[in-house]
């Protein structure tokens, strides 16, 4: 078969007598120890990073939960005492109540149902069996949200009918803690009918409007040392009326804290008029427009009155230092 071929001269490999840890390591290269430390700082970093996202989320999610429907109805500072110990029911529980208010057609029915009205049992009913002619058939019952009010703790359900009309239905806890309707603030209840309290008729009525800041002095109240005027609306009158706080008086007091909190509340427009929900005790003078009106008590924040008045409220706060 012949003989393998050659491959030449080969030189015999040496080995190396040290001992393995006496043998050379090799040498890193130049950048590798400042790359191992950018990566080390870029993940202290992100980690860094994302215990604030975590601790943020929390922070948001704990806010957001104590906002949830039937979470406990807390009331601005100065609100009644105890008040925010006091649960509501769920959403649905409330959207139910006022559904088997709109439904009530007896005294019976009616009565655990609503709160001490300005209003005769048999005149409420009298109306709740008209509501449909008045505005419409009922179209749906909504829960819409926990109202702010120094007054009481009040949860908000909206009835909205065929068409465009809507009420609102203020709920509240009584004495005992039962959440029940106030129909005065349902019915937008007025001590007088509006073609009375807006003719030159002098007079003093309890009236529910929307308040903003105005500047109409004219006449009777023609002096802005003396008075600060406000603009009164009523959905169940067109025409535009101007009630007066007297500058320095208690009223004057009760109005600018109802009015400059609610200009606080976020996403408020900028720009845009603070207005509000009151209920107000108000006095045409003889010598006034038939669209003027002094403001003799603040009763409250909101369509539904408390036990006490607001303004008796805001007094009992202590002074800011």
């Amino acid at each position: 078969m012949g003989d393998a071929p050659s491959l030449g001269r080969v030189s015999r490999m040496r080995r190396d007598s040290r001992a393995p840890e006496d043998r050379a390591k090799p040498v890193p290269k130049a950048g590798s120890m400042h790359n191992f430390k950018i990566t080390l700082a870029m993940g202290l970093t992100v980690f860094l990073v994302f215990c604030g996202l975590v601790m943020a989320g929390l922070a948001i999610y704990g806010a957001v939960a104590s906002k949830k429907p039937g979470a406990s109805a807390a009331s601005p500072a100065g609100g009644p005492a105890g008040a925010a110990k006091i649960s509501a029911p769920p959403p649905a529980e409330l959207v139910d109540r006022v559904r088997a208010f709109l439904s009530a057609r007896t005294p019976e029915a009616l009565a655990p149902l609503i709160r001490k009205s300005d209003q005769e049992p048999a005149a409420i009913l009298a109306k709740l069996a008209r509501l449909e002619e008045v505005d419409g058939k009922v179209a749906r019952v909504t829960y819409l949200q926990q109202i702010r009010s120094r007054c009481a703790p009040i949860e908000a359900v909206l009835v909205q009918f065929v068409g465009i009309r809507n009420r609102l239905a203020l709920l509240s806890p009584d004495e005992e803690g039962h959440w029940r309707i106030d129909f005065d603030a349902f019915d937008r209840y007025a001590s007088a009918p509006w073609e009375k309290i807006a003719s030159k008729e002098p007079g003093e009525y309890k009236v529910r409007v929307v308040v903003s800041y105005d500047a109409y002095y004219n006449g009777f109240f023609r002096d802005d040392s003396k008075w600060v005027c406000f603009q009164m609306q009523s959905s169940d009158l067109e025409a535009s009326m101007f009630c007066y706080a007297a500058r320095g008086s208690d009223q004057l007091k009760a109005m600018e804290a109802v009015l400059t909190t609610v200009a606080e509340v976020p996403n408020e427009r900028a720009g845009r008029t603070a207005q509000q929900r009151m209920v107000l005790q108000v006095r045409h003078p003889a010598d006034a427009s038939p669209k003027q009106f002094e403001i003799v008590q603040v009763l409250s924040d909101e369509w539904a009155e408390g036990t006490k008045a607001l303004e008796e409220i805001i007094l009992e706060q202590p002074a800011a230092e």
